[in-house]
């Protein structure tokens, strides 16, 4: 049996990673040969050129673009080409925009493949440039959002774009993020090593925060919440794991609401997920989120969460949690009470029904499911 050739196609060797893999080890590898190529990178010189770098793929090739290169995109696309000549490409996947850009060109140089761009953000093409490049370059492109709210996010802005005006028709689907559920539960540590790791007292009730410190997250919100809600919550504790450009701000609001020896800030920490066991409760204060994976780490720890209403995070939680408007000091604070509340009955009973659905709705199979339904989409 020949093998289709596929290649995916990043930014760089950390753009999305683990998301990406996830996309390549849902391929039928009797069915695929797959190609990782990086735009961005070069090889460390400790590794041989047959090396794959820990990407899940038969080959990794990395293009070797320069950051500062004007026209940069053009250089890639022509570098690209020949990689897709060379292995007899048919689909290329690829991730975030910069990786569409580079794909969209391909067409200078009369190469038609099958292309389809993940997207994985909201706003994705909310400039102007964005959708002509759509309009102009992605002529045969299928776009997956990582969530519903994407999809229809990306369909909104293609119908106030170019495309009826021309006429063209862009395929926008919504295929979930996935996680290895079996692989995240295994992962934690107990909860004793993670608070000893983090440095939280072992009698603490430990609310928990993972994610870029970013406006985007608004952990100025979480805090302040927390501080209201902490003279209900005996020996409250906040732990907001993560960096970003917002260090300066959340760092500043720590000092302002004076609760530095109630908070704790790691900084980034490495395979972060496993430090979930250390938290009684988890809550997201975001204001976007085109998914939220760090909910579904959560909902396997079996934590009770509070989240707000934006993006995919419904798609997500389910029932399995409260949404509150993002902002709402008042009411996030009110939440953290509730859940701190809550019996250790109904802490199995929630752990039990998150777990569940974590496992139903998107661990591994349902990504292999999705993506075989789009690869015969794209035969026909």
């Amino acid at each position: 049996m020949t093998k289709r050739v596929l290649l995916d196609l990043r930014n760089s060797y950390d753009s999305l990673r683990g998301i990406s893999d996830e996309y390549l080890r849902a391929l039928d590898p009797d069915q695929y040969r797959l190609i990782t190529v990086l735009i961005r990178g070069r090889r460390p010189t400790e590794l041989s050129v047959g090396d794959k770098v820990g990407i899940p793929a038969d080959r990794v090739v990395f293009l070797e673009v320069p950051k500062k290169v004007f026209g940069w995109q053009f250089l890639a696309a022509w570098r690209l080409q020949r990689v897709c000549r060379q292995e007899g490409v048919e689909v290329i996947v690829a991730h975030r925009f910069k990786a569409h850009q580079v794909m969209g060109l391909l067409g200078l140089f009369n190469l038609r493949v099958a292309q389809v761009a993940v997207v994985h953000g909201l706003r994705h093409l909310a400039s102007g440039w964005r959708k002509l490049f759509v309009a102009l370059w992605l002529r045969q492109v299928h776009l997956v959002g990582v969530s519903q709210a994407v999809a229809e996010d990306i369909s909104s802005e293609l119908d106030c774009g170019l495309m009826p005006w021309w006429g063209r028709k862009v395929s926008v689907s919504a295929l979930p993020n996935v996680i290895d559920v079996a692989a995240v539960r295994s992962n934690l540590l107990t909860k004793t090593d993670a608070r000893q790791r983090l440095g939280v007292r072992a009698d603490a009730y430990v609310i928990g925060h993972i994610g870029r410190l970013a406006d985007s997250k608004d952990q100025v919100t979480l805090l302040r919440a927390f501080q209201v809600a902490r003279s209900t919550i005996p020996k409250a504790h906040l732990v907001i794991i993560g960096d970003g450009r917002y260090r300066k701000v959340v760092h500043q609001a720590v000092d302002d609401l004076d609760l530095s020896d109630h908070v704790t800030l790691t900084g980034w920490l490495d395979n972060a997920a496993q430090y979930m066991a250390a938290f009684d409760q988890f809550a997201l204060t975001s204001v976007e989120e085109a998914f939220g994976l760090v909910l579904l780490e959560a909902m396997i720890a079996r934590l009770p969460m509070l989240a707000t209403d934006v993006g995919g995070v419904a798609e997500v939680v389910g029932d399995c949690c409260r949404l509150l408007m993002p902002g709402d000091v008042e009411s996030i604070a009110a939440e953290m009470v509730r859940l701190a509340s809550l019996s250790s009955a109904e802490l199995m009973a929630l752990g039990e029904a998150m777990e569940a659905r974590a496992g139903q709705k998107f661990d591994r199979p349902v990504l292999r499911q999705g993506l075989a339904r789009l690869m015969k989409q794209i035969e026909s």
